[in-house]
């Protein structure tokens, strides 16, 4: 029985045709990735190894799919493009492969296409990997005007009611086979990926100067700081290693946590300010203000105003020269709340 080779530029895509192949993919070599591949019951599949990163994510899929006997190697990300198969298959070198691909003689530093042969031979095993139990899941929720905010394990679970949202996508940054199309199906106010290592051409951040054409800000996370495939290691611990212009231009900066840089997208994108004014002291009285974003310089510091409540004609009263000028103190924005607008804190 004769085995083709398939190439396929994301495992999300995969389909019935793909049954029984030997399939290269663009994809990283993450778990998700694998369960995917699993579900589409190929008898073999490269991955790339996505610089393999934090805790060797890029290739944590090879020792899953050994459990259910499925073949499966990556090549590394210096040698190929990820998001792009054609370019794995052609120049692609192996760094990492599984027992059961090493059955059939697949080893590291092997060609890609070499490799893709040998996988021709292996016995057709299947089996079902489960996708992560929050492979999609609300970060933070829409409040005050500011955009909700979405963890997605992979670009795949992206839906169009994600439409506004700022997304943290575990996938990487990269466009599938070069397709500018590829970049985001939906809309969203924001968006942050993988950078998968960036690797050969700075593939893994290809995505981003697509999505600032449309006016998105977005940026790549260092793989070095969380595990790609996995939307809540970016969220917890990312810090980013490329921004895009649109991102720039609203205050978002590299080596910025992702919590932060996604707070301040979630606001300036509803026309809230990207980052708070540095000012400390009250503008109505000039006393000190205690605004903890302010200290901070960015609003993933929570403040004490927080949870307090006011009538938006209090502050629409107040003097021209005061509205925009920082946050009031305790005592003044009280007396806002009473209806007062008289400086209070002196």
């Amino acid at each position: 029985m004769r085995v083709d080779v398939l190439t396929a530029a994301t495992v999300t895509q995969l389909s019935a045709r793909h049954a029984g192949a030997v399939v290269v993919a663009g994809s990283h070599g993450g778990t998700i990735a694998a369960a995917y591949a699993a579900a589409a019951r190929v008898r073999a599949v490269v991955f790339n190894d996505a610089g393999r990163g934090r805790d060797d994510a890029g290739i944590s899929g090879l020792a899953a799919l050994d459990g259910l006997g499925i073949a499966a190697c990556a090549v590394a990300h210096t040698s190929a493009r990820i998001g792009d198969a054609a370019d794995a298959l052609a120049h692609g070198v192996v760094s990492a492969v599984n027992t059961a691909a090493a059955a059939a003689g697949v080893a590291a530093g092997m060609p890609c296409a070499v490799a893709a042969v040998r996988l021709r031979e292996v016995p057709w095993r299947e089996g079902v990997l489960p996708f992560p139990a929050e492979a999609r899941v609300l970060l933070v929720a829409a409040a005050g005007g500011a955009a909700p905010v979405w963890g997605l394990d992979s670009i795949g679970l992206v839906a169009p009611s994600d439409a506004g949202a700022v997304l943290v996508i575990g996938s990487h940054g990269a466009l599938h086979g070069g397709d500018p199309a590829s970049a985001l199906p939906v809309a969203a106010r924001a968006a942050f990926f993988h950078d998968a290592g960036r690797g050969k051409e700075d593939a893994g951040a290809s995505r981003l100067p697509v999505l600032s054409a449309r006016g998105m800000p977005a940026a790549v996370v260092d793989g070095r700081t969380a595990r790609i495939g996995d939307a809540r290691s970016l969220w917890e611990s990312g810090e980013l290693s490329v921004v895009n212009e649109a991102a720039a231009r609203r205050g978002v900066r590299v080596g910025q946590p992702v919590a932060a840089a996604a707070d301040a997208l979630r606001r300036c994108a509803a026309g809230v300010a990207a980052a708070p004014l540095r000012a400390t002291h009250c503008p109505l009285c000039g006393q000190p203000n205690d605004c903890a974003p302010a200290r901070a310089g960015d609003f993933a510091t929570t403040c004490w105003c927080a949870d307090v409540a006011v009538d938006p004609a209090g502050l629409a009263a107040l003097p021209a020269s005061v509205r925009g000028g920082g946050c009031l103190c305790r005592r003044c924005l009280t007396a806002v709340r009473e209806g007062c607008t008289g400086a209070a804190g002196t």
